[in-house]
């Protein structure tokens, strides 16, 4: 009888108590939003992002790569594979870790199709495509690139 009573009243004075402290929160919340896009819209636009190694320039943002003086042409995953090879320029990246940053943990394709995505950058980005010199193989790793 005692739980039948009083637990309800004590809910709704807890109630009571927080309402108030309920819509301000969502009031400073709004505010906050406000300001937030307020500040996004007054911010200058930000700068191109551009990665170059050797007689490669990529554009990011524009989905654009230029190699010596001339623009080439990536389909999707060769333009985020070479990407990926520029944002980390002169270090081994495994095959393991290039299938998975670019096809992703769930892929269950064959390694192969890293091979021929190289093998076609390769084409693009070399003097010699059979005697690299920027995306070279480490035997049995991976690749590195090091333009």
């Amino acid at each position: 009888v005692f739980a039948q009573v009083y637990f309800p009243r004590y809910v709704m004075g807890i109630s009571f108590v927080l309402l108030p402290l309920v819509v301000i929160m969502q009031k400073l919340l709004a505010w906050s939003l406000v300001a937030k896009v307020h500040a996004r819209m007054q911010a200058p636009a930000a700068a191109e992002e551009m990665l170059n190694g050797g007689p490669i320039e990529m554009d990011v943002a524009k989905h654009e790569v230029r190699v010596g003086e001339g623009l080439v042409a990536f389909p999707p995953k060769e333009f985020e594979l070479l990407e990926a090879f520029l944002r980390r320029r002169g270090r081994l990246l495994t095959r393991e870790f290039l299938i998975e940053e670019i096809w992703g943990h769930d892929y269950v394709g064959d390694t192969k199709t890293l091979d021929v995505h190289v093998k076609r950058i390769r084409q693009k980005i070399e003097h010699d495509p059979h005697d690299p010199e920027l995306l070279l193989t480490v035997r049995g790793l991976g690749y590195k690139f090091v333009g």
